[in-house]
């Protein structure tokens, strides 16, 4: 009686409240709660990984700094020992490049020797 009064006043309140926001009262209010918590679990879950990438980030930062200055101590002690040819670059697609062509040598020297009715010892650095 009162406190169904009281609780319609409320129920009206919000509704109220929640108009002048520009939003409805849900047509299922458990539903649409269960719906916020999820939002609200997956928001935190973000958060989460958000804050781990920031922190993998500065690390990252750090060691890109360390091997920054590792490279250019590296560049004067290589200028220090004044050598007539600098020593070419040697990056990813041409380490890449001359495992390709190594593998290709053992495979065609593979080849060479069962043509002649040899194998390859076990240990190659025992012939």
């Amino acid at each position: 009686t009162q406190l169904v009064a009281e609780a319609q006043a409320q129920w009206q309140s919000l509704q109220q409240s929640l108009a002048a926001a520009g939003h409805a009262m849900p047509d299922d209010p458990a539903r649409w709660l269960a719906d916020c918590e999820q939002q609200w679990q997956d928001w935190q879950q973000q958060q989460q990984a958000m804050q781990q990438l920031e922190q993998q980030l500065a690390r990252l930062e750090v060691q890109a700094m360390q091997a920054e200055e590792q490279c250019q101590q590296w560049q004067q002690y290589w200028q220090q020992l004044a050598l007539p040819e600098p020593l070419p670059a040697v990056t990813a697609p041409v380490v890449t490049q001359l495992v390709a062509e190594a593998q290709a040598q053992w495979q065609s020297l593979q080849q060479s020797l069962a043509a002649a009715g040899h194998a390859m010892p076990d240990d190659p650095a025992r012939w």
